[in-house]
């Protein structure tokens, strides 16, 4: 996993078949129908490690999310999803690097405003927070949707994000 989709062209390239395979869940029966081959076969463990890989990259990780969305769309399921404990570990995992980072920009972005920080730091410093917000609240309702986990465990409590 560690080598595969590193450049632009192959990451641009997984995204499209993420956004396809997505499109293609939007319809109940062929979610139902990928869902139960990707458990049985291990892709939705390698898509639990794609997030992980690509948490960086915001169209990847978009694409990823919205196609675990779909196939998890169904409370069925969902909880048939929270039966599986490698792929849960791994999306409870990249919640918690998600909101690590969601932390660490709070508090930076706090310390540039006390300090009166550069408004180009400020506006990347804030586009960051923003982006891990959307991307955690995303994952977060798959979590909470598969019930496996605590969504309540990889929540901020921080000011800045009320």
């Amino acid at each position: 996993m560690g080598s595969v989709f590193r450049d632009k062209a192959q990451a641009e390239q997984l995204c499209c078949a993420l956004q396809v395979a997505s499109n293609v869940c939007r319809h109940q029966r062929h979610a139902e129908e990928m869902f139960y081959r990707c458990a049985e076969d291990g892709t939705l463990l390698v898509l639990a490690e794609l997030l992980q890989h690509h948490r960086e990259q915001e169209a990847v990780f978009s694409a990823g999310t919205s196609l675990l969305g779909h196939l998890a769309a169904d409370p069925g399921r969902a909880e048939a999803l929270g039966r599986l404990p490698e792929v849960m570990t791994k999306l409870e995992g990249v919640a918690r690097l998600l909101n690590h980072k969601l932390q660490s920009s709070a508090s930076y972005l706090a310390k540039l405003e006390g300090a009166k920080g550069s408004d180009i730091s400020a506006r990347q410093a804030t586009r960051t927070l923003v982006q891990t917000q959307n991307k955690l609240a995303a994952l977060q309702q798959v979590l909470a949707a598969s019930g496996a986990c605590d969504v309540d465990a990889v929540l901020v409590d921080h000011p800045l994000l009320g």
